[in-house]
């Protein structure tokens, strides 16, 4: 009904070519479906075998056809069709080649096309064969169409007028157009009007006509100023609904299964008006009662299709949006502006953080409200003390200068100084904005969604690690009389065809057909959207059983049917959280949820003191993942399965042996059942040692526990019940001490929460874009940033003036290393280099914008490194601009080394390949005593000063420790202070050596190149990550550090 979407149908009913919908939301398919019914229309899709042949079986009998989910290439069978290659015939009739045979043509065949993709990139030779017509709702159309519903339900009789209206202005006006051409073919008829007696009655009729009609559209006219003043009391409601409809069909970029079609949404929207709490005297009263019911039954219904993360996610972006806040300061909140680095004055206090004054100072240099916050930081040092030191920094006392600032301010000091309890001040901005209860997600209601569901509506879990909600279905089914009724098939290939007949059979019957892992079967998928497709349409509802429901269960999936996601009900199911949650569910879930097997042990003693122990276990390697690479390298799915058979073989041995067999149940555990899964060397060390604190000996002594507060133990050898107990009454928050963790890994984990939920949120957002490629104001912030680059970055290293002054030589490996690492950069320069003035030239409309230039425009824009860099790039975690610093750092290093040689202390993270270099030192070692290099270890020397090069090895610098300090007094590893996350390591000596034995006190310190730890295998036989074991002086013992996740890094991430 809006103008936009007027427009686009006249577009694609009037144009030479046929039409191309860019229609994700399906507005365009069901118009067309709507307006060709009568005529037999054929909808086909690319994915169906021999789909051509029924195109031309349309072509033949003049039948229109609907092709839907097109993809970006367009298939080479239709080039015929698109480009109306029609020829004649032996007899003379239209004929048209469509694959490999040729189909006579009839003159009233429609060919129609969509897509589902919302921005769809055709290569210029397939765009100019059709018209492509955008069907992507716009924020007016969507308001258009919301204030037509609101003032329909509302003032009936006003919208009734209007329409009306409508309705004879058209008509009046073609009357008054057929007026004017009835003159002209008279006027063009006759040589003399005014000796035309015909004529001039005529022109008199025609005038009194016009003048009648005219006077009609005026008085047609105000009247439609009086509906208009009538329906703009409507219009808050209306754009209440265009705010959160885009706010929810942004999630997509977050998830592909986060997939909200416009009808469902308008049907709730019609639902709120119906269930609104009514004031006919009112009207503003009412207008807000529908407000509030809409905005809080969407975050109701949205969150039971949202993971858990994104729970929050919603409800601030329906906080920001509906109070209009400041564009620039919340993009300032979600980027951190690190697209540039500006220079930065010296902290005014060491409890500053680097990261945090350096954010300052962006946000003094891009936001007006915070200009002053540098300059007099000083000023106030006790206050903003007080501000870092707060349990609760969003509600702590600012200076005076900042009293009265607005909550997203306030959020973007608390990102600078205390980015860990960003998710909570995330938490109070929501809460003060629209209400508790938007910060309070709804509990999982599975029959609240089944009675919202219609018989052909599919009902989806989206699966999340550790859940299973078959067992749910069950349950449920038993509760409505539906346990006989219930058809449960696993998908996997070669299933489909029993599946169809199922499904079919369901919806005859009135059965409940559980498809599980949809995931695994992604190829049939299409065949199954077919098959909801039909029996969903209006004219086939009435062959469905009213008892009959499709449930679905599948991973997260880029290729499950968009149709499906956006015409079912989604609901995820996820295991509990925290180590409270975890144990209950273990204890009460299968087998230890059985008291039969519980109490079947022979030695009852043995078994529930290590049972709960390996319970216990099983907690703290899931939980450890909440805390990223310092709780696990990569991240591993430990699951039930793991647990169950874990816990049946504990039993079968405790059984069987007079004492508990602790090694061979600590390689079973660790090795075999957990450690099976582990692909990291580091993870399992840190697995085994884990296990070690709950396989042993000392568990079964009553005093035993698990942390040094005492809180966590293995009970006394008593009832299940009891074990129930005893864990109901733990803490619900629990201390990092618990996973062997450090205190400041809880700051570790709130900033990963907090940055995960500022990078799905800038996801979310909106980039403008116009003319041949992005404009507005992305296109200028892009625009300045890449031209700073290009003037910032030096001119390529000349390597021939390089291997003339450092040529290649046998007792001088470095020469080697610099001139490799040179060829390095110099690839890395030139891609950034010539991606940036290919980026220039497609702003300027000199060049066509590619896919890989598309990303590198939003990367830039968001401060992220683009990832055409990247792949020529070495490993790297900061933000665009701290890269873009540390690259011209790099190039300086080794622009230095070129001009004044090899220096004393080498910034071993300032080079591309840091094997190369290693290799480097213990070849010239081995060269130089004549030994073999594979017999050389390295030995370590950590110096608080130093001078000249060594004799022997060589000294690096540049590196940090994660999880630990060192004690330069005492000499040896310690932890770390408090809110201190990663420390400065002093200089240390590598020394090759011949290889001998392992030496006490030492702890096996691995290093990394970035944070993430996380590396891949690359063909040089070197983990991308992974440098080498640094062994450092400790008077702990190693297995402390190990569960600590200590490590030396290379880089950090800004």
């Amino acid at each position: 009904s809006d103008a936009f979407s007027v427009d686009n149908a006249i577009i694609a009913t009037t144009s030479r070519r046929w039409p191309l919908f860019v229609d994700p939301q399906g507005q365009a398919t069901n118009w067309i479906k709507t307006l060709e019914q009568s005529n037999k229309l054929m909808v086909l899709k690319p994915t169906e075998t021999d789909y051509y042949k029924s195109l031309a079986h349309s072509i033949r009998n003049g039948n229109p056809c609907l092709l839907e989910d097109v993809q970006e290439d367009l298939d080479a069978v239709l080039d015929p069709l698109l480009l109306r290659q029609i020829d004649r015939g032996p007899d003379d009739n239209l004929c048209i080649t469509i694959g490999e045979s040729t189909t006579e043509y009839n003159e009233n065949f429609r060919f129609y096309m969509s897509t589902r993709h919302a921005r769809p990139h055709y290569r210029p030779e397939s765009a100019v064969k059709v018209t492509v017509v955008n069907f992507l709702i716009t924020p007016e159309g969507l308001q258009d169409q919301l204030l037509q519903t609101v003032v329909q339900f509302e003032e009936k009789e006003v919208e009734e007028r209007m329409n009306k209206f409508i309705q004879q202005g058209a008509n009046n006006k073609k009357r008054l157009k057929s007026t004017e051409d009835q003159i002209l073919r008279m006027l063009s008829s006759t040589t003399n009007v005014l000796e035309d007696e015909a004529a001039i009655t005529q022109l008199d009729e025609a005038k009194a006509i016009s003048t009648d009609i005219e006077k009609k559209q005026r008085d047609i006219e105000d009247s439609q100023k009086v509906c208009d003043k009538s329906r703009a009391k409507f219009v808050p409601v209306a754009q209440r609904g265009r705010i959160l409809f885009f706010c929810i069909s942004g999630l997509v970029a977050i998830d592909p299964m986060y997939q909200y079609s416009l009808s469902w949404f308008l049907d709730l929207f019609r639902k709120s008006l119906r269930d609104a709490d009514p004031d006919d005297e009112d009207r503003d009263q009412r207008i807000q009662n529908v407000n509030n019911h809409f905005t809080y039954s969407l975050y109701k219904t949205v969150c039971q299709s949202l993971f858990g993360k994104d729970k929050l996610l919603l409800s601030f972006l329906f906080t920001t949006k509906i109070l209009e806040s400041d564009p620039i300061a919340l993009r300032f909140l979600l980027t951190g502006n690190t697209e540039t680095e500006p220079k930065a004055p010296p902290k005014p206090a060491d409890w500053v953080q680097d990261t945090a004054w350096l954010l300052l100072c962006r946000a003094a240099h891009a936001l007006p409200a915070l200009q002053e916050v540098v300059p007099t930081f000083g000023q106030h040092i006790s206050t903003w003390k007080n501000f870092y030191n707060s349990d609760l920094p969003h509600a702590a006392p600012l200076p005076p200068a900042w009293v009265e600032a607005d909550p997203l301010t306030r959020l973007i000091l608390v990102r600078a100084l205390r980015p860990d309890v960003l998710v909570p001040a995330i938490s109070a901005f929501v809460a003060a904005g629209l209400g508790e209860r938007f910060i309070r997600p709804p509990l999982f209601d599975l029959h609240g969604i089944y009675l919202s569901a219609k018989a052909w509506d599919p009902l989806i879990f989206i699966l999340s690690p550790g859940t299973n909600p078959v067992d749910d279905v069950r349950n449920f089914a038993e509760v409505h009389g539906m346990e006989k009724k219930l058809e449960s098939l696993s998908l996997g290939m070669g299933m489909g065809k029993r599946a169809a007949e199922q499904v079919q059979l369901g919806r005859q019957q009135g059965l409940w057909v559980l498809l599980q892992n949809c995931h695994l079967y992604l190829s049939w998928m299409p065949a199954l959207e077919r098959l909801v497709g039909e029996y969903s349409r209006p004219d086939m509802q009435g062959g469905v059983h009213s008892d009959f429901r499709l449930w679905l269960t599948s991973m997260p999936s880029t290729e499950f049917p968009v149709s499906l996601l956006q015409n079912g009900l989604k609901m995820v199911t996820e295991a509990p959280r925290g180590l409270k949650g975890n144990l209950l569910r273990t204890l009460t879930s299968d087998p230890l949820g059985n008291t039969t097997f519980f109490e079947s042990s022979h030695r009852p003693q043995v078994w529930k003191k290590v049972v709960f122990g390996l319970a216990f276990f099983h907690a703290v390697v899931q939980e450890r993942r909440e805390f990223g690479p310092l709780g696990w390298n990569q991240h591993y799915e430990f699951n039930e399965t793991d647990l169950r058979i874990s816990i049946r073989q504990l039993q079968e041995y405790i059984d069987k042996s007079d004492e508990p067999p602790i090694e061979a149940l600590l390689y079973l555990t660790g090795e075999c059942n957990y450690g099976g899964r582990v692909t990291d060397d580091h993870d399992r060390r840190c697995l085994t040692t884990l296990l070690s604190d709950f396989y042993c000996e000392e568990i079964l002594a009553d005093g035993y526990t698990f942390t040094r507060s005492g809180v966590y133990y293995a009970p006394p050898a008593g009832s299940h019940n009891s074990l129930v107990d005893y864990v109901n009454q733990l803490p619900a928050q629990q201390e990092p001490d618990v996973f062997g963790l450090h205190a400041n890994a809880d700051i570790t984990k709130g900033e990963r929460e907090a940055r995960q939920l500022l990078d799905a949120v800038l996801l979310t957002q909106p980039r403008t874009s116009g003319g041949g490629g992005p404009g507005g104001d992305a296109s200028a912030s892009i625009v300045a940033a890449a031209q700073d680059i290009l003037e910032k970055l030096p001119a390529p290293f000349d390597l021939e003036a390089v291997a003339e002054a450092w040529p290649v030589q046998y007792e001088q490996s470095m020469n080697t290393v610099l001139q490799q690492e040179m060829v390095r950069y110099n690839g890395l320069r030139r891609e950034v280099r010539t991606s940036l003035k290919d980026l220039l030239k497609v702003i300027r409309g000199e060049a066509v914008m590619s896919p890989d230039l598309e990303r590198m425009h939003d990367s830039i824009y968001d401060g992220k490194v683009p990832t055409c860099w990247m792949r020529r790039s070495y490993p790297s975690l900061k933000p665009l601009g701290g890269y873009i610093k540390d690259l011209l750092q790099r190039l300086a290093f080794f622009s230095e080394w070129n001009a004044k040689g090899p220096p004393p202390v080498f910034w071993l993270s300032g080079f591309f390949f840091t094997q190369s270099f290693l290799t480097g030192v213990l070849q010239n070692h081995a060269r130089r005593h004549q030994v073999e290099i594979d017999t050389l270890r390295w030995d370590f020397t950590v110096l608080e000063d130093s001078g000249k090069a060594p004799p022997e090895g060589c000294y690096v610098s540049g590196l940090f420790i994660e999880g630990a300090e060192w004690n330069a007094q005492e000499k040896t590893l310690c932890e770390a202070a408090p809110r201190k996350l990663f420390a400065p390591f002093p200089v240390l000596w590598l020394r090759p050596e011949q290889a001998s034995k392992d030496r006490p006190g030492l702890y096996q310190c691995p290093l990394y190149r970035t944070s993430e730890r996380r590396g891949t295998l690359t063909t040089t036989g070197h983990s991308s990550n992974f440098v080498m074991h640094v062994l450092i002086p400790t008077r702990r013992s190693g297995g402390h550090w190990v569960r600590r996740g200590t490590a030396l890094l290379c880089a950090l991430d800004y």
